[in-house]
């Protein structure tokens, strides 16, 4: 092998400050001071033990459209011969642990070679620590990071607006903002489509944004990943259905130069059946439809304060939840709201009700502070605005009845109103899953045997476009890399690459009109949909 990287393994606790000649200035308990940015700590990172990198989505399916929570996995020198010289230096609970190491510490990969540097990899957080016991053993801490999509799954979409008219990309930001922990940049393709109404499946109690980062990807039939660059590891990348499309030169070429590829054919895994869905909405005209009412009294006593939410509902189907948009804020007295130092009647203490109300896209948050001297009463209370109602949805179906043994790929458009885009995609997509010749390969190489397979192991990135070649499978196409593995043992000198590949449109030539690096519109070119 004759290509050896430079790799480093940076940690978030900073470096250690330095005087003019260069020593570390200590604090009050000789601990050197640091900057508060990364150190590279590759020197504790033992080199008997594999530095592993898992990102991307690795189901391969085409209703799995954003990434799974990407890992990285290694082990630090937690012995007396570490850099520091100092044993328990990376377990948390000792007390000569090392400042700042613990389960918030954010980590980063960097891999360059040559002109070709990125970051593979950054995680928001340890999340396991797991040193080993006993002072004559390995002595070595094993830690686990996990990447910004692990914030996103954990996260509520709450706070969310619904939005008329507006693109994925828009909506992508309008989400990101709700966000305490948003990722570090963004790289946005403009998306192709404008939705009636985004957001209008969102449950605030229960969603989380991963949730609605698929929902996004599905309708417009776009990708999101997690990505580096040669400046960050946490860069959120959207891919609208045109780039997909698109004859972009591939990022990498594989030409019998892998490990080896595993490309079965699976008859059940063949699609005979789409049933594609977009969606019909209807939107209220005025904003006056009562979307939330109180059917509880709700009893509040004086100088306290009371928070709930409401839901909305369909007022002619009550079982049913909507969303809604243009709510009447602020709340007026009588109109929406009657407080009484009466059971059940009255009005009296509206003055002394003080109301912090927030509209979301399906509920609403109060805030209730009585202000008077007595008890009082909120025994009315209703929020108008313009229901959202999913009232009807188009099957686009397409089958080959060819196909005796294979599956029925069902695909929900949640955001979708364009009947043209539903049927363009559902005839695509038959085309694309029917055929025989529709293999997910999973692809090894070792990336230090020459500096071709180095750049690729740096360049590419999920989401990216490659083209493989291997004479024996017969294997001869572009592919879409949706998940990548990095194995990088001996401090990077021996690195194993694993692709898990999904189909490009290989063979099919789009035009989009007006976007440069599309075909010409001609007999053989398709209309983009």
């Amino acid at each position: 092998m004759t290509a050896n990287p430079t790799i480093a393994l940076e940690l978030a606790f900073g470096a250690a400050i330095l005087d003019a000649e260069g020593n570390a200035i200590l604090d009050a308990s000789d601990n050197a001071i640091l900057d508060g940015g990364w150190a590279d700590v590759i020197a504790d990172a033992r080199a008997s033990m594999s530095i592993r990198i898992k990102k991307g989505n690795f189901s391969l399916t085409q209703n799995d459209r954003i990434a799974d929570v990407g890992t990285l996995s290694c082990a630090l020198d937690n012995s007396a011969s570490n850099t520091e010289g100092v044993q328990g230096f990376y377990s948390p609970s000792n007390a000569s642990v090392r400042d700042g190491f613990g389960e918030t510490l954010k980590v980063r990969f960097n891999l360059t070679y040559g002109a070709d540097a990125k970051y593979k990899f950054q995680g928001v957080r340890l999340d396991v620590i797991d040193p080993d016991s006993g002072t004559f053993g390995r002595q070595l801490t094993s830690i686990t990071a996990v990447d910004w999509m692990d914030e996103a799954t954990t996260t509520p979409a709450r706070g969310l607006d619904v939005q008329l008219s507006q693109r994925d990309d828009q909506l992508i930001d309008d989400l990101l903002a709700v966000m305490d922990n948003q990722p570090e940049s963004t790289s946005l393709a403009v998306g192709p489509d404008q939705y009636g109404a985004a957001f209008i499946d969102v449950k605030s109690e229960s969603t989380k944004v991963t949730r609605v980062l698929q929902s996004l990807a599905l309708s417009g039939f776009g990708t999101v990943f997690l990505n580096g660059t040669a400046s960050s590891g946490e860069v959120l990348t959207y891919r609208s259905r045109h780039a997909l499309l698109s004859t972009a030169v591939p990022v990498a070429t594989l030409s019998n130069s892998m490990v080896n590829i595993s490309a079965p054919r699976v008859s059940e895994n063949r699609v005979k059946k789409v049933v594609l869905e977009t969606q019909q909405l209807r939107i209220d005209s005025a904003a006056t439809t009562e979307i939330y009412v109180l059917t509880q009294e709700v009893e509040i006593a004086a100088g306290t304060t009371k928070k709930f939410t409401g839901r909305y509902k369909d007022p002619s189907n009550e079982s049913v939840r909507i969303a809604a948009t243009s709510i009447v804020d602020p709340l007026v007295a009588d109109t929406h709201f009657k407080f009484s130092s009466v059971s059940g009647s009255g009005n009296d203490l509206n003055g002394d009700l003080g109301i912090v109300f927030t509209p979301n896209a399906d509920a609403a948050d109060f805030e209730f502070t009585n202000n008077s001297g007595v008890t009082g009463y909120l025994w009315f209370l209703k929020v108008i605005g313009k229901g959202v109602y999913l009232y009807d949805i188009i099957e686009h179906i397409r089958q080959d009845t060819s196909i005796k043994k294979g599956q029925v790929l069902n695909y929900d458009m949640i955001y979708q109103d364009s009947f043209d885009v539903g049927k363009n995609l559902s005839d695509f997509l038959l085309t694309a899953e029917t055929g025989e010749e529709n293999e997910r390969p999973i692809v090894h190489f070792k990336a230090n045997r020459t500096d071709a397979l180095m750049a690729a192991a740096i360049n590419v990135e999920p989401g990216d476009l490659v083209s493989i070649t291997e004479t024996v499978t017969g294997i001869d196409r572009k592919f879409f890399v949706n998940g990548v593995e990095l194995d990088i043992k001996s401090k990077g000198r021996d690195i194993d690459v694993y692709w898990h590949c999904i189909p490009a449109s290989d063979g099919n030539t789009f035009c989009i009109l007006n976007a440069v690096g599309f075909a010409e519109l001609n007999t053989t070119a398709k209309l983009a949909f």
